[in-house]
């Protein structure tokens, strides 16, 4: 047996969401069900006013035998509920106006006996918008609280062990039990919610557009980059040829291989044999190979970038290759 506290702001569906997951089960378990402030409840329950609620802690003694002779206390003998079923369940909607907040007065019986509730098997069910509308004598026993929240992308529910004073806050969601949750169409033709129904026109926020758009953005801001990043890598190669057949003019070619920064071109003026340089090599493709203090590339006949190590490259430069055409 519990009492639970239901809070959510106007048309949020707090009274709908008792009626159809509280109200509705404890019918069909044949569970007495008493409700105060649902008008028109389709359900089988038996609908009371405020002021009978309030006499709900009404109780007579049960005589029971003695044996030990000792007197017992008035507050410590068993006792048997006058005006409510023992193990009911009582749902009380806009409870406020049962029990409001009033301060340091002092609290009737029907709120301070909520501490034996147990005692009889009893259940309440208190809704209401917020907790600080309510009694704080009636909070302190509260042991199950349930928020709802109803925005643009849907219905939520915050649950907590016992009552929370910061609903909003965004420490206290992270304390809570949350699950998203949806309210069938056939609850809505349960009870009488208002004499007019006002549909509630929800907004998006700007952020709900702006992220997916900020998103796709940057992926392509990211690739875009890379593209111009791989273009302007490649563009800082150094280009040499070194394939006499590609022009008449011999001194054109001798200036164009000059014209590279800081390169050296090989002049080779001893025989090359295959244990200078690696045999891993089609040596015949190679028409130059370039050395800087940074790297070494060797080009094909069609000044295509050559696909060779480093180390060998170096070995080719000093050393030269296989089927190297000699320069006079």
């Amino acid at each position: 047996m519990s009492i639970t506290l239901i809070t959510a702001a106007p048309g949020a569906g707090k009274t709908i969401f008792a009626v159809w997951n509280i109200i509705k089960p404890a019918v069909e378990a044949d569970r007495v069900v008493y409700t105060a402030g649902i008008p028109e409840l389709k359900l089988p329950a038996i609908s009371l006013s405020y002021s009978q609620v309030k006499r709900w802690a009404d109780r007579e003694l049960v005589e029971v035998e003695n044996p030990s002779g000792i007197p017992i206390p008035d507050d410590e003998k068993p006792s048997r509920l006058q005006n409510i079923t023992e193990g009911a369940l009582i749902v009380i909607d806009e409870v406020q106006y049962l029990w409001p907040a009033s301060g340091s007065r002092e609290p009737g019986e029907d709120i301070k006996y909520l501490t034996k509730h147990r005692h009889h098997g009893l259940e309440f069910v208190l809704i209401t918008q917020a907790p600080q509308l309510i009694h704080k004598n009636v909070l302190a026993v509260v042991d199950k609280h349930i928020h709802m929240l109803s925005d643009w992308h849907g219905r939520k529910r915050y649950e907590w062990p016992e009552y929370c004073a910061t609903v909003r806050a965004t420490s206290s969601k992270l304390k809570a039990v949350s699950q998203r949750y949806e309210l069938p169409k056939e609850a809505y033709g349960l009870y009488r919610s208002a004499s007019m129904h006002i549909t509630q026109k929800r907004r998006k926020p700007l952020m709900a557009y702006v992220v997916p758009i900020a998103f796709f953005a940057l992926i392509y801001t990211g690739f875009t980059f890379k593209d111009r990043f791989l273009d302007s890598k490649s563009s800082e190669s150094p280009k040499v040829v070194k394939d006499e057949q590609k022009t008449d003019d011999p001194h054109l070619s001798q200036q164009k291989l000059t014209s590279a920064p800081v390169t050296t071109v090989t002049t080779v003026a001893r025989p090359v044999t295959l244990a200078l340089v690696s045999d891993q090599i089609d040596w015949s493709k190679v028409g130059a190979c370039v050395a800087t203090q940074a790297k070494c590339i060797c080009y094909g006949k069609s000044a295509e970038r050559l696909v060779v190590p480093p180390e060998t490259c170096r070995k080719a430069v000093s050393s030269g290759w296989p089927g190297q055409e000699t320069k006079v």
